[in-house]
């Protein structure tokens, strides 16, 4: 007669089978590209958003006495703090270091061309021309409207 061992479970022949599944599905996922953990996907996606942010657009607030407004649109992004300002030449103006105080108080300004002297920003070079091409798509879509 033989005697009957009793079998080792998966854990005790492989260690822990979540971790194996977990591994197995680690690898699948990089092979495909995907970010392999919960701590990396998180990562990816603040990278993500960083590179892609997203921004609101409206059109600019123009004084009603006078002509020719210079600002046409605007575009912003909290993530970044950075505003966008397309110029009636189609020329791009970007401003970094916007609080999400100084864009409320943008939307609501009765002329970007004022506010832009009230708080400074035309004076010492803190402009700079933007590049449209950083902006998402769906953004540069609406913004080119």
């Amino acid at each position: 007669m033989v005697k009957r061992v009793p079998l080792p479970s998966a854990e005790e022949l492989f260690g822990d089978p979540d971790g194996l599944r977990k591994a197995a599905v680690d690898r699948q996922w990089k092979a495909l590209g995907l970010p392999s953990s919960l701590e990396e996907s998180e990562e990816n996606a603040k990278n993500w958003e960083l590179m892609n942010p997203s921004f609101t657009t409206q059109t600019a607030p123009q004084s009603p006495d006078k002509s020719r407004h210079r600002a046409k649109k605007l575009a912003y992004s909290a993530k970044l703090q950075t505003l966008v300002i397309k110029m009636r030449d189609n020329s791009w103006i970007g401003y970094d270091n916007i609080d999400l105080t100084m864009w409320q108080s943008l939307r609501t300004a009765e002329s970007t061309h004022d506010w832009i002297r009230e708080h400074n920003l035309g004076a010492g070079g803190n402009w700079y021309h933007f590049d449209p091409s950083d902006f998402p798509a769906s953004t540069r879509v609406m913004f080119n409207s």
